[in-house]
């Protein structure tokens, strides 16, 4: 059985730079993001709820970058086991963070470019980020752990809509697609996916005891 051991250690090797790029991502995408609450925006997408909501854009964008940064680090097995207390500080702060950023969320979502389409998928967006986190800070306070790392999966996987976003709206523009729809597209695009490969994943390890 040699090209099988073969195929597992080339499994093996790929794992780690999965692995970095999955961190990279949504560190990078979060500490561009920043700029947000920079004056004047520097760089910002030129959307309506930029000059409609600058404020609320702020409270949004930038506890969402911060929130963004966490995740790599709330999901790494290796450093919750390795930094408990550091665990625990850290997703307190996130906790804080959405509860933040998805309020202010809703308040821009109506002005989303895209109308009524890009306004439901991210006021859903808001709802079901503030939701799984309300639901894994619960868990974790009445020592469900079990419960707590698969609630706060979900809330990652849509954290990490910023991150698919991101990527979804270039490819589109290259497919020659308009950006408007692709807007509303890419507004239920961005997380819905995110939410089921999530959901596979748990569900493939038995994880998933918190029903949606």
């Amino acid at each position: 059985m040699p090209s099988l051991t073969l195929d597992n250690r080339k499994g093996k090797r790929g794992r780690p730079a999965l692995a970095i790029l999955a961190a990279i991502l949504p560190i990078g995408v979060g500490l561009i993001s920043l700029r947000y609450g920079l004056p004047g925006k520097p760089g910002a997408a030129p959307l309506p709820n930029v000059a409609i909501h600058p404020v609320a854009l702020t409270l949004h964008a930038v506890p969402a970058a911060l929130a963004l940064i966490a995740v790599p680090f709330q999901l790494h097995p290796g450093f919750r086991a390795r930094h408990r207390l550091a665990h625990r500080r850290i997703g307190r702060a996130y906790v804080g963070l959405v509860f933040v950023a998805a309020p202010a969320a809703l308040w821009i979502a109506p002005s989303a470019l895209g109308g009524a389409i890009s306004a439901a998928g991210f006021t859903a967006l808001a709802l079901g980020w503030m939701a799984t986190t309300a639901r894994g800070l619960t868990a974790a306070r009445g020592g469900r752990f079990a419960d707590h790392h698969v609630w706060m999966t979900r809330s990652a996987a849509l954290a990490l809509s910023a991150v698919t976003l991101r990527l979804y709206l270039p490819l589109a523009s290259l497919a020659g697609t308009d950006f408007v729809m692709a807007y509303r597209a890419v507004s239920w695009g961005c997380w819905v996916p995110n939410l089921i490969v999530a959901e596979w994943w748990l569900r493939a390890r038995g994880l998933a005891s918190g029903a949606l």
